[in-house]
C-alpha cells in the first residue's frame, strides 16, 4: 500500500503526512526514511477513499501499522501498536490479526479500528480480561447488511482473536454485545422474527466452531466461555 507521489501535497495532505511521520519516527529510526514512505502511502490511501476529512484515530493507527509492516518493519509496527492501542482497549494480542497478509487492510482496520473487539477489565467474571465482540459494530465494519459478508468478517475476526487465550490454555470469557440488534439489522421487520432467531443461532455456532478449532490446534485444556452482554 506504499505509493510514490511526485506532486506537492495540499495543506491538508501535508498535515496528515506530518502526523503519520511523527508516529512512525517515534518507534522506527531505520535508514531509508520509512516514516516518509509510510506518511506518503497512508495519505494516498486515505485520499483514494475520501477519508482525509475524517477518520477514527483507531483506524488510522491500524493503517499506519499495516503500512509500516509492509515495508518490512514488523517489530516497529508491533511496538507502535503496543504503545498506542491500549488507549482504546485493544492490546498487543490483536497485532496478529492486524498484520495478517490474508486479511485486507480495510477489513482489519474496520474490525479493530471501529472497536468491534475490545478488552475489558472484568469484576464479574473470573477471567482477568473479558474480550468483547460488538456484533452491531461488526455489521457496520463489514460495510453491508448482506449475511455472507458479515459471516466472512466474523470468520476473519475469530481466526485472529483466538490467540488471546493461548497463554491461558483456553481459559477465559468471550462476551457478545448487541447480537439481537445485529440480527435486526440483517433481518428487519416483524416478518423476519424467525429468521433472526436462526441467524443468532448460526452466529453463535460459527463462534463455537472457531474456538473449538483453536482448542484442537493449540491443545487448549479448556475453551472460552461465551456470554451475551445485551445490556452493555
Amino acid at each position: 500500500m506504499i505509493w510514490t507521489h511526485s506532486s506537492a501535497p495540499t495543506p491538508l495532505e501535508g498535515l496528515w503526512q506530518a502526523h503519520v511521520r511523527e508516529q512512525v519516527d517515534s518507534v522506527c529510526r531505520a535508514p531509508g526514511r520509512p516514516g516518509h514512505a509510510v506518511a506518503l502511502g497512508v495519505t494516498e490511501y486515505l485520499k483514494g477513499r475520501s477519508r482525509l476529512d475524517g477518520i477514527r484515530s483507531e483506524e488510522l493507527l491500524c493503517i499506519v501499522c499495516r503500512a509500516l509492516w509492509s515495508l518490512g518493519e514488523e517489530a516497529s509496527a508491533r511496538q507502535l501498536w503496543e504503545e498506542k492501542a491500549r488507549a482504546f482497549g485493544a492490546g498487543g494480542a490483536l497485532a496478529d490479526l492486524l498484520l495478517d497478509a490474508r486479511v485486507p487492510v480495510a477489513l482489519s482496520a474496520g474490525l479493530i479500528g471501529r472497536r468491534v473487539v475490545r478488552a475489558w477489565a472484568s469484576a464479574v467474571f473470573r477471567a482477568e480480561t473479558l474480550w468483547v465482540v460488538d456484533m452491531e459494530r461488526l455489521v457496520t465494519a463489514a460495510g453491508t447488511d448482506l449475511e455472507l459478508a458479515v459471516f466472512k468478517a466474523l470468520t476473519v475476526l475469530m481466526d485472529g482473536l483466538g490467540c488471546v487465550w493461548d497463554a491461558t490454555q483456553g481459559e477465559g470469557v468471550l462476551g457478545l454485545r448487541c447480537l439481537g440488534r445485529a440480527a435486526q439489522r440483517l433481518c428487519p421487520g416483524a416478518r423476519g422474527r424467525r429468521r433472526r432467531c436462526l441467524l443468532q443461532r448460526d452466529i453463535l455456532g460459527l463462534i463455537r466452531e472457531k474456538l473449538e478449532q483453536r482448542r484442537l490446534l493449540k491443545h487448549w485444556a479448556a475453551s472460552p466461555q461465551i456470554v451475551r452482554l445485551e445490556l452493555l
